[in-house]
């Protein structure tokens, strides 16, 4: 099957589904930051109380100012640690507690947000290195 798609496509037709393909993946990624950026404004202190025995991800000592900069980086660690949480628990950085009692709207969305940012990242490298290899992306990886 593989190889009779391979056969209908010319080099510039695949060539061309490359490129939608690394604006996918790329607007994914652009779309999961935006979304973090939202969380880190409007739902941080929502997220920091729930976490409290998380002290790992959001301390309390931790200054979050109000500008989206110190927000989006509170943010990412907690995202970070929901992309697997399940290695979180058993490293310490996330409770137990805290992930079942977080509210589940707010536990699918980070979840969410970590995962699109992992998997659209992975993409995007994957995807850099066949357009490198086959010469469509001019990459210099060193």
């Amino acid at each position: 099957m593989f190889s009779f798609v391979v056969s209908i496509l010319s080099f510039e037709d695949a060539r061309n589904i490359h490129q939608y393909l690394m604006f996918s993946c790329f607007l994914s990624f652009l779309i999961a930051g935006v979304r973090a950026l939202y969380l880190s404004c409007f739902k941080i202190e929502k997220i920091r109380n729930s976490l409290k025995r998380s002290w790992r991800i959001v301390s309390s000592g931790e200054s979050i100012g109000w500008d989206p900069v110190s927000g989006s980086w509170a943010i990412r660690d907690v995202i970070g640690a929901f992309a697997f949480p399940a290695q979180s628990i058993k490293r310490g950085r996330l409770s137990a507690e805290d992930y079942a009692e977080l509210p589940k709207m707010l536990k699918v969305i980070l979840r969410g947000l970590g995962l699109c940012s992992v998997v659209s990242f992975l993409c995007i490298f994957i995807l850099l290195v066949i357009g490198d290899i086959v010469g469509w992306e001019e990459v210099d990886w060193f």
